[in-house]
């Protein structure tokens, strides 16, 4: 959990979440929501398997709108091919899809 050295502790960033089963997730998140207090608790769930995307719906977090998500998050990271020709390819590295989501270890604890 994160949260701001000058904030005023409206917000909690869950910035690393795993657990050797889903017992144990759902475990640590009830942990971390009843530590946040009236806290706004917020984690960044793109890349997380469908099983922990239901057990925060399960705990009440919702998506954040397309245009909410636009204005709080400003870091990005963009991958693109130096050479036009491959603009129409299938881009991968290492037989590893670049553009497939799953395939990027994205967490909010390595944007900090």
């Amino acid at each position: 959990m994160q949260a701001p050295v000058r904030g005023d502790g409206s917000e909690i960033k869950i910035v690393d979440w795993e657990g050797s089963r889903s017992e144990v997730q759902a475990d640590l998140l009830r942990a971390a929501v009843r530590l946040a207090g009236p806290a706004r608790v917020s984690i960044w769930s793109a890349t997380l398997a469908e099983s922990a995307r239901e057990l925060l719906r399960e705990a009440g977090f919702r998506p954040v709108g397309p245009q909410m998500a636009t204005t709080i998050y400003k870091k990005s990271l963009l991958v693109r091919p130096v050479g036009e020709a491959m603009l129409n390819e299938d881009w991968s590295l290492a037989g590893c899809r670049l553009l497939d989501l799953s395939n990027w270890d994205l967490r909010e604890l390595y944007s900090q």
